[in-house]
């Protein structure tokens, strides 16, 4: 763990009832912060959700410890909660919370029909990227989940320039100006609402409501399966085709075969 962090500032009362809130001027990251918190309630037997925010993080990261650009003006947050799904059940929560991303940003006027879904954990506006999921989670000596630590990265102000998949920002992209902490509490109210479903509804209907915001779907996209900007050694092209019932993405091959895929990273195909 490294990074500057300060004091925390209570926020719960932007929280749904029950939820603590907790703001930091500066952390090293929220998903850390977030963890922490989960560890102190497990040596107090106190265990309850909580929302942690920074206005900047100094060690903020994405999928695959990527780096994340952490400057002031977006939404850097993690959730703590503890779930009663199974842990089979992880493979399809990133769905439910990329839906939930998207009634929080219609809900502070961006148009829904200018933001896309795309596997396995990004929200999209006009083909550009800005937000993302990254989900850590802990498990029970019987291998049940213990916690789940939801970090959300939305580029409310500004994008970093150098991205691997196109970025933008909800300003820069819509026009609409959205404050942080006002985005914080609609995500914070859709989301309780998208993880209550996750742990006790069927997943057809949100895999159905995801479908219909995919992007890319029914294209040819480059898939990559390595972690390195430049690693093209498990690339490869495929028509997208489907969300299956436990989250892989359904693509179908050259040879007219459908394949599985449970980890990578979705590309525009080059131009032919």
């Amino acid at each position: 763990m490294s990074g500057e962090t300060d004091a925390a500032e209570d926020i719960s009362h932007l929280m749904p009832s029950g939820v603590r809130g907790l703001r930091y001027s500066i952390c090293d990251s929220t998903n850390i912060r977030a963890q922490l918190l989960a560890g102190e309630a497990g040596q107090n037997a106190v265990r309850s959700s909580a929302w942690v925010q920074a206005v900047s993080q100094s060690a903020g990261r994405g999928r695959r410890g990527r780096p994340w650009v952490s400057r002031p003006g977006n939404l850097y947050a993690s959730h703590l909660f503890y779930p009663t799904a199974p842990r089979d059940a992880l493979r399809r929560l990133p769905f439910s919370v990329a839906l939930a991303i998207v009634e929080a940003l219609v809900a502070e006027g961006v148009n829904p029909e200018s933001v896309t879904c795309k596997w396995p954990n990004d929200i999209l506006i006009h083909d550009r990227k800005v937000a993302g999921i990254l989900i850590e989670s802990a498990m029970q000596a019987g291998q049940d989940i213990d916690h789940i630590v939801i970090g959300i990265g939305i580029n409310l102000a500004h994008a970093p320039d150098d991205a691997r998949f196109p970025a933008t920002s909800v300003t820069d992209a819509t026009g609409v100006s959205i404050a942080p902490e006002a985005l914080l509490q609609d995500l914070a109210r859709t989301l309780a609402v998208h993880l209550e479903s996750w742990q006790s509804a069927p997943f057809e209907p949100v895999r159905q409501a995801w479908l219909a915001r995919a992007w890319g779907l029914g294209r040819r996209q480059r898939i990559t399966m390595g972690s390195g900007a430049g690693n093209n050694a498990g690339s490869f092209e495929a028509r997208l085709k489907d969300l299956a019932e436990d989250g892989a993405l359904v693509v179908m091959l050259d040879d007219g075969r459908e394949k599985r895929l449970y980890a990578g990273d979705v590309f525009a195909a080059a131009a032919p």
